[in-house]
């Protein structure tokens, strides 16, 4: 007799299996392109970075604006300038490959992501 734990796990992998190979009902009616809200009333990501530097870039030295901009033009020049609610996971994996065929290195990447994602999290507190 299998373990409890061991006997879950082979009844999961069975189900995945399964999962994999089954059939999609109407197939006809799944979009082939995550949709994009065009939609959207947020603001643009030009204007988060704008935000950020009025409100908590005043006090600071010019190299808290310079190292702001760098993070979030490689964003607007690889998938242009749009509201935040038209970005998805799939750009940022776009822009992060375009980013290492720029030859920016791992730290590089993740530092810009971690600075954009600081400035859309002021603005969503700021505005919110």
């Amino acid at each position: 007799m299998l373990h409890r734990s061991s006997h879950q796990d082979w009844m999961t992998y069975w189900l995945n299996l399964r999962l994999k190979e089954a059939k999609i009902p109407a197939p006809h009616l799944l979009r082939s392109v995550p949709r994009q809200n065009i939609h959207s009333i947020l603001t643009a990501i030009t204007d988060v970075s704008d935000l950020s530097h009025r409100v908590k870039g005043q006090n600071k030295r010019i190299t808290f604006i310079t190292h702001s901009k760098r993070s979030a033009d490689p964003l607007t020049e690889c998938l242009g300038c749009r509201s935040l609610g038209q970005y998805s996971s799939a750009n940022a994996a776009t822009c992060e490959d375009w980013l290492r065929d720029k030859r920016s290195s791992t730290a590089s990447v993740q530092r810009n992501f971690t600075s954009i994602k600081a400035m859309v999290t002021f603005t969503i507190l700021e505005l919110a």
